[in-house]
């Protein structure tokens, strides 16, 4: 097996479990919303692949809008923010997607 699903899952929960450490400007919050637009659509489809794509790309994103610009193209970017309720909520969303559950809860048979 090229893959292993439940690492490929819990590296997606991990990045998104940081969230709320992050400080973005709202062009990258908007950013994030679209990928885990994407990370949702993988998870729906069950595609360890693309679960994998989606949370590289998110991560490469917020890498890049963590990235301070050079001071002079610094001065009339927005100031950083935590994420806005929206994002918190989409996270939660799709975690629950990624099939994320509480160890200590019972087993219960897929719902699809």
């Amino acid at each position: 097996m090229p893959y292993d699903d439940e690492e490929i899952r819990q590296e997606a929960v991990e990045l998104l479990s940081a969230i709320h450490t992050w400080r973005l400007t709202s062009e990258g919050w908007s950013e994030v919303e679209r990928h885990l637009d994407a990370l949702s659509a993988a998870a729906k489809k069950n595609d360890p692949i693309e679960v994998k794509r989606a949370t590289n790309r998110l991560e490469d994103a917020v890498a890049t809008w963590r990235t301070p610009p050079p001071r002079s193209l610094s001065d009339d970017r927005p100031e950083p923010t935590t994420a806005p309720p929206p994002v918190l909520e989409r996270k939660g969303v799709v975690v629950h997607e990624l099939g994320s559950r509480d160890d200590s809860a019972p087993d219960r048979p897929d719902e699809r």
